[in-house]
Parts: structure tokens; sequence; C-alpha cells
């Protein structure tokens, strides 16, 4: 949570000196189950995307993790839905 803290203000005192960072992300896969405040404008939902936990840590109460292949539909546009579902999850979650 310090990480997040200095990350924060660094992005803050940019913003002020006029440079405007326009996508803030510093949550990967266990930051983001873990820590939702760290989410900001996107994630990095590395091992999660696979149904894999990052650590027992993480896991928690928490909701199973689905692997996403395994709720996408089979077809021929298989591959672009991974990768265009990959990028809504790393702006939704």
């Amino acid at each position: 949570k310090s990480q997040l803290g200095l990350f924060l203000t660094i992005a803050g005192s940019l913003r002020e000196n006029g440079i405007d960072v326009l996508l803030r992300h510093c949550a990967n896969s266990a930051a983001t189950i873990c820590h939702p405040e760290s989410r900001l404008d996107m994630v990095r939902c590395g091992v999660a995307v696979y149904g894999l936990y990052p650590s027992e840590t993480c896991r928690g109460g928490q909701r199973g993790l689905r692997e996403l292949a395994a709720v996408l539909p089979p077809g021929p546009h298989r591959h672009r839905l991974l990768a265009l579902a990959g990028y809504m999850w790393q702006r939704r979650c």
C-alpha cells in the first residue's frame, strides 16, 4: 500500500506540473484481488486471467476464479474474443 501512495503522489505531482498521465495502472493480479483501491484506470491481470490465484493469501474469501477461455464460446473468432476480452477485463476490473 505504501507503493500505491507513492505512485499516487508522483502522478499528482506530474499533473500539477502540467504532465497528464493518461492511464494510471499499478495493480497486478494480486493487487486487483486484494487491494481494489489500486485498480485506478487499468489493471494487469496476469495469472488471474488463467483462473489461478497469485497466492494463497489472495484467495481469502474470494469467489472462485474461472479461466477466461472457459467462459467464451467456441468458434472461428475465439482468439479475437480472447484478445478483446483481455482488453475489456483491464478496463472493467
